[in-house]
């Protein structure tokens, strides 16, 4: 199956896979739970490359999206246990931004138009 095809979910230590089209379950990893009694158990993603990067707890670990294996795991010493955010700055881990660039777009383009509207009321009210 197309890595494209799934949906990947961070639950309280645990990382699921679902067929974005019928929701079926394909995978689930289960993170121990030894070091999730302090905190909220709360678990971020980040997926490129064949990879599902989740952080928890100040623990990060990489799975193997197509399977669900944990392919390594660092318990970031000295950070704590609040939660991650992850990022990348490679082009092929955007996530978001494209997304965002494209709502900016359009609140940019309606803005000008308001302020169109706005310009042309003014000219046709003779002030």
């Amino acid at each position: 199956m197309s890595l494209e095809n799934l949906l990947f979910i961070g639950t309280k230590k645990h990382v699921r896979a679902v067929r974005k089209a019928d929701g079926v379950e394909v995978w689930t990893t289960e993170f121990p739970v030894g070091f999730l009694t302090s905190g909220s158990g709360l678990v971020t993603l980040l997926c490129e490359g064949g990879k599902v990067y989740a952080g928890v707890c100040g623990h990060l670990y990489a799975l193997d999206a197509a399977r669900g294996e944990i392919l390594w795991h660092s318990d970031l010493k000295g950070l704590g246990y609040h939660h991650l955010i992850l990022a990348t700055a490679s082009q092929s881990g955007q996530g978001a931004a494209p997304h965002i660039q494209a709502l900016q777009a359009q609140a940019v383009a309606a803005l000008a138009a308001i302020n169109a509207a706005n310009a042309s009321a003014t000219a046709g009210s003779g002030s």
